[in-house]
């Protein structure tokens, strides 16, 4: 026997706001959870007993970074339908972050016009979900879900001493309590994906994880689903007029020196 729990079908729109400027590097990552499928397989259908699943708790966090500004945002919902969201642009750098009943998805990317010059100045900025959720399986069977994500993201060519970066991750985990050093036992699923300079990329993928229980007595499992989202700029170090006049006036004298010096050793080997 199987059972199927399909959670509500949307796909996210994961996009950022409009910022005037050349965009450096973006990424953007999400997964409706349509694509979300919990199911409970019978593993013995002749004792019996018909394994049923329910949810206990579901709570959902979403935070997001920018630097070189120290801001962070941290916030949590315990309703699966309730909605969670968070955003901010801070000197050319967005973050946007959302959970809802249907989908989660987090979007970042660096926005420079002009990019600012000066000692290896770095811009970036990550987003980061997690939804969790304590669900209980009671009598013998296997535990199976699966999960679909997209991204998309683009890193502009590296020039003039910048480097770009888009990268992300997938990742989806399921842990039961054990007898173990760590008290749980732990199955994952991860995935990374990182667009290269001067390209525009789009994929997707699938996660899966598998539990099995024994036994008549409920067996608690703790499922995790986690989306990151990093876009960054770095600049080298341009130096300033004073800068380049002084490296021009150092490398006359040294010339000066050696052409002295050699006009010295050939007038003494006259």
């Amino acid at each position: 026997m199987k059972l199927h729990i399909t959670l509500p079908a949307l796909l996210l729109a994961a996009s950022l706001p409009a910022v005037a400027g050349s965009v450096k590097s973006s990424m953007s990552v999400w997964a409706d959870f349509s694509s979300f499928n919990i199911r409970v397989v019978d593993t013995d259908p002749m004792d019996g007993i018909v394994p049923t699943l329910s949810f206990r708790t579901v709570r959902s966090e979403v935070s997001g970074a920018t630097s070189p500004i120290n801001w962070q945002d941290n916030k949590s919902v315990t309703d699966w339908l309730s909605p969670l969201a968070v955003s901010h642009v801070a000197q050319g750098m967005e973050v946007s972050a959302e959970v809802n009943g249907a989908a989660m998805g987090a979007d970042t990317a660096v926005v420079m016009s002009p990019v600012p010059q000066g000692s290896n100045n770095h811009f970036a900025t990550f987003a980061n979900l997690v939804r969790y959720g304590e669900m209980i399986l009671s009598g013998p069977g296997r535990l199976e879900i699966s999960m679909n994500y997209h991204y998309r993201g683009f890193s502009e060519k590296q020039h003039d001493g910048e480097n770009t970066l888009a990268a992300g991750f997938a990742e989806l985990s399921l842990s039961t309590a054990m007898d173990s050093p760590s008290g749980y036992l732990t199955r994952t699923d991860h995935a990374n994906f990182v667009v290269r300079p001067d390209l525009a990329e789009t994929g997707d993928g699938r996660l899966f994880v598998a539990a099995q229980s024994f036994g008549t007595d409920p067996t608690t499992f703790m499922l995790r689903t986690t989306l990151g989202s990093e876009s960054g700029l770095t600049v080298a170090a341009v130096p300033e007029p004073e800068t380049y006049a002084t490296m021009l006036v150092g490398g006359l004298m040294v010339a000066f020196a050696v052409r002295r010096s050699r006009r010295h050793k050939a007038g003494q080997g006259v």
